[in-house]
């Protein structure tokens, strides 16, 4: 029976573990329902029912089994037992057993909500959701300088820290390839702050800015950080003492977001007044362009269809998408600059915006609804109806457990 099972096990994976399992409770299934009659009728004490099971369960591989019907219950016995479930009922209860429940909700590529999450009472609204070694952790940071780390894979909270200002996290990026590095956190005030990836450590505090640091973006081997309408870059960043090597002044152009371009060639810098477009070695402005409310988070979204690129701004096939005004998105062609725009479907203000690699757009909003665009089309595909809570932050993360990308979705 044990090398039947192996076998199974090797060619089926590790669901194989819970048809066994199930398979045997199935075939003794008269004896612990005799049991369960047995307490029912007083003649077991209800104080020992639970350890009278557990001596059957127990004894059960040690008793003389047909191993063919043991396999045959297993294989083809117990109905259908996709893996998907299988992760579903493994995240749920690891995150009750490891962390009581700790982060606000996670959404599957299907549109399935697959794990909700709440956070402490006393944390109060997440601004912001990164990723780093990899995708395997997700980083927040709330509206108190409270940072936490999460597993991707299970949704457990590994570690809560705190920044030291305790002020507000307006944003976070990650200084180094594929997500390893240092973490670096803007806050309310101007003070910046990073922590180490690999030890979950304070790494260091650097000088601020006078103002509020309402983006943070990785560019080439620097970083840059915009409070106001100045840009500072930043060299040396894995090192415990990076420094400023240039000042960006965008007069009259209060930075709000960020966006370093796959390409590497240029930084879409979203402003209050519209966008700035700069070149990613130089700093100097190539584009200036302006909408009529302020841009407050950009994307880059790969295209299925080809463009005709600029030589010095725009990567093939690139699209640049953005959140601007109260329920607009905004689309510009990445060569051309050239805009459409896309009514957000809902009452509530656009909130949170991700782009997956096929091409699909996600956008959250306050009113808690969450829509799914076509970035062919320009048109939403599917939505998701309201989660009831205002959507603040959107990233993608690729599960290897389950083998799919995953949509990590904080809440008010």
């Amino acid at each position: 029976s044990m090398l039947r099972a192996w076998d199974l096990l090797l060619f089926e994976g590790s669901k194989t573990l819970f048809r066994i399992s199930l398979a045997l409770l199935k075939l003794y299934s008269k004896q612990l329902s005799d049991m369960a009659t047995a307490v029912e009728q007083g003649l077991i004490p209800h104080d020992t029912a639970g350890h009278e099971a557990l001596k059957v369960i127990r004894g059960m591989p040690s008793n003389a089994i047909d191993s063919n019907e043991l396999i045959m219950t297993a294989a083809g016995g117990l109905g259908s037992m996709p893996k998907t479930m299988i992760y579903k009922l493994r995240t749920h209860n690891s995150r009750r057993v490891l962390s009581g429940g700790n982060l606000e909700e996670v959404f599957v590529k299907q549109s399935e909500a697959l794990l909700t999450l709440q956070g402490r009472e006393e944390e109060n609204t997440r601004k912001c959701l990164i990723t780093s070694n990899g995708g395997r952790n997700v980083w927040s940071g709330d509206d108190s300088g409270n940072v936490g780390v999460w597993d991707s894979q299970t949704g457990c909270c590994i570690k809560r820290m705190q920044t030291p200002s305790r002020r507000r996290v307006c944003s976070m990026a990650v200084s180094g390839l594929n997500g390893e590095g240092h973490v670096w956190v803007g806050c309310q005030g101007g003070s910046i702050c990073t922590f180490d990836t690999r030890t979950l450590e304070l790494w260091s505090l650097l000088p601020g800015h006078t103002q509020d640091v309402l983006a943070i973006a990785r560019v080439g081997s620097s970083m840059w950080t915009a409070a106001g309408h100045i840009v500072w870059v930043w060299e040396n960043c894995e090192t415990s003492d990076p420094h400023v090597s240039k000042e960006l002044n965008c007069i009259g152009k209060d930075i709000l977001s960020l966006l370093t371009s796959s390409s590497g060639a240029f930084v879409f810098c979203g402003s209050i007044a519209g966008f700035v477009v700069l070149d990613a070695r130089s700093g100097e402005t190539i584009i200036v362009g302006s909408v009529d409310e302020g841009i407050t988070d950009v994307v880059e979204v790969t295209c299925p269809r080809s463009l005709h690129c600029d030589k010095k701004v725009a990567h093939k096939g690139a699209e640049i998408w953005c959140i601007h005004g109260n329920s607009v998105l905004g689309c510009w062609d990445a060569a051309t600059f050239s805009s459409a725009q896309c009514k957000h479907v809902g009452k509530g203000d656009v909130c949170g915006l991700v782009a997956l690699p096929n091409g699909e757009v996600w956008s959250g909003s306050s009113d808690g609804r969450i829509c799914v665009w076509s970035s062919k089309s320009k048109r939403v595909i599917r939505a998701l109806g309201s989660q009831c809570e205002p959507v603040s932050s959107m990233v993608a993360v690729a599960n290897d457990l389950l083998g799919v990308l995953t949509v990590w979705v904080a809440h008010y």
